[in-house]
């Protein structure tokens, strides 16, 4: 099966047609409004109807194919086993995560290419629960055009009590801009002089 590969645009189309959908209910007058609908604002009404068959439209176009890839292959890989798994739905937001947590971290969009992130399912927190149950482990990617990859979807076994983990794997060029962002503002001195600038 071909890899699963969402970009920017699918995020775009979703938030153009949340959007549209959005300036549609502002402009449409209230259930029990009896007046008429002034010329204007009928008009703005209308181009927002507009944008909106077309936000869906292009939704639907882009987002479609990629989506029903992604969760074939959740599907494929767990089975039934549906209350420890992650879904296509966690890889949209790891995405999103890994996202955020680089914008914190410093690394600007040009050294993001490569990156991975990583996310193991939670285990059963029930006490009562004694065996191992069905888990997965989600892999995705970074390329040079600002989309996510999916790289990996693992059938897994998680314990009791197990924690789900995320975790980031950044190029050294990305690591380099992480530490510079961190000490930003930081003098450095060696030991021997340390003492020389206290108050």
């Amino acid at each position: 099966m071909a890899r699963a590969k969402f970009t920017i645009a699918f995020f775009r189309a979703r938030q153009d047609a949340e959007r549209a959908q959005a300036d549609v209910e502002r402009l449409s007058p209230a259930k029990d409004q009896t007046l008429s609908i002034p010329a204007d604002h009928q008009r703005w009404l209308d181009a927002a109807k507009t944008r909106l068959d077309e936000a869906l439209a292009e939704s639907e176009r882009v987002c479609t194919p990629i989506w029903r890839a992604m969760r074939e292959k959740f599907d494929s890989v767990n089975g039934r086993a549906s209350s420890f798994t992650l879904d296509a739905h966690a890889a949209l937001e790891l995405a999103e995560f890994a996202e955020k947590r680089l914008d914190a971290l410093g690394v600007p969009l040009k050294l993001r290419t490569g990156v991975e992130v990583w996310q193991q399912s939670a285990g059963p927190t029930a006490r009562s629960y004694e065996y191992t149950a069905i888990g997965t482990r989600l892999g995705l990617r970074r390329d040079g055009s600002g989309g996510w990859e999916l790289i990996a979807v693992q059938r897994t076994s998680v314990r009791p009590k197990q924690s789900g983990r995320k975790s980031l794997v950044v190029t050294t060029a990305a690591q380099e801009a992480i530490i510079r962002h961190a000490l930003e503002g930081v003098e450095v001195r060696a030991a021997a002089n340390a003492s020389a600038g206290e108050c």
